[in-house]
């Protein structure tokens, strides 16, 4: 009888360090995916100032993906067909959600700098409250409509900081315009990636997260076919392809491998408050490498999109908090 009890006593606490080991790991893998991703801005805004065709990186980019999560999950073993079953789905969602986001995503970079693109596609968990009172006929709460205000002004601040809506900024606002599209569609791909594994009863693993993930790059990489002619491959200087493989290699499979891994064993609300740390990333990378400084106007609207989206997504973790 005392032997079973220390042996139950033992199995606990070798899975209790197991858990707390896989934690560990959990937390090393999603600061060097928001740290990877901090910088993933700053070398396509390198790349181009340097003239070259972004969405031939954008293309370049989602082969590089999509050919590294096949091999991924062949040597892992973890490749599944069954779950082609949902391309119906899956399709549209990957060209609205990834392919239309990284060209509207690539193109700000062109007109505005790397803090501003990151901060503005984070608009996204405003756009995902949007649908929900739109699709989900849900009435906001009060802490969303206050965030949802102070993060338009915080825009609003950002595009007077610039100098305005004038002719001479006309980049500049193609830009803003760029990213908030950007934030649109990413928003698109959040709100409809949730109700898609709540309409199937799907329970929401590493495994299936890779290969719908793979699925996902895929088809967008497919469409975007066409976007390889863009690009002047003669032109490339040494520096622009080691980017170039340095995005699709780290920002396109690393990050997204070792982010939808911390999702599959941390909290989901303190991930996704974590996620504006790439904002913070990309500002000190680019003051680094690109001398970027931005003014006190600008600095204070970038303040306010922040706040207001740690507001809303601190809210959002505690209402599935309490409702569990």
């Amino acid at each position: 009888m005392k032997k079973n009890i220390s042996r139950n006593i033992e199995k606990s606490l070798n899975k209790q360090k197991s858990f707390q080991k896989t934690r560990i790991l959990a937390i090393v893998a999603l600061w060097i995916a928001l740290f990877s991703w901090g910088i993933h801005g700053v070398a396509g805004r390198f790349l181009a100032l340097d003239g070259v065709s972004m969405l031939g990186v954008m293309e370049l980019r989602l082969i590089i993906g999509c050919v590294l999560f096949l091999f991924f999950l062949i040597i892992t073993r973890n490749f599944d067909f069954s779950y082609f079953k949902f391309w119906k789905y899956l399709l549209p969602l990957s060209l609205i959600g990834l392919l239309s986001n990284s060209i509207v995503y690539h193109l700000g970079l062109k007109y505005i700098p790397a803090t501003l693109v990151m901060l503005l596609e984070n608009l996204s968990p405003f756009f995902v409250v949007l649908f929900a009172i739109i699709f989900d006929k849900k009435k906001p709460s009060i802490t969303e409509l206050i965030s949802l205000i102070i993060s338009f002004g915080g825009l609003v601040l950002i595009v007077i900081g610039k100098g305005g809506l004038t002719i001479s900024n006309s980049e500049f606002y193609l830009g803003v315009i760029c990213e908030v599209i950007a934030g649109i569609t990413f928003g698109i791909y959040t709100y409809f990636s949730a109700r898609f594994y709540m309409s199937k009863n799907l329970e929401i693993s590493f495994k299936m997260m890779i290969n719908i993930l793979f699925q996902v790059f895929l088809y967008s990489a497919v469409a975007g076919i066409p976007f390889l002619f863009t690009m002047r491959f003669s032109l490339l200087q040494r520096i622009d392809i080691w980017l170039i493989l340095e995005m699709g290699i780290f920002q396109s499979f690393l990050a997204y491998l070792l982010w939808n891994f911390a999702l599959s064993v941390l909290p989901t609300s303190s991930t996704s408050i974590l996620f504006y740390m790439t904002v913070v990333f990309t500002s000190i990378n680019e003051i680094i490498f690109l001398k970027f400084i931005p003014n006190i106007i600008i600095i204070a609207g970038s303040i306010l999109i922040i706040c207001a989206a740690v507001l809303l997504t601190f809210k959002t973790g505690k209402t599935k908090t309490e409702k569990s």
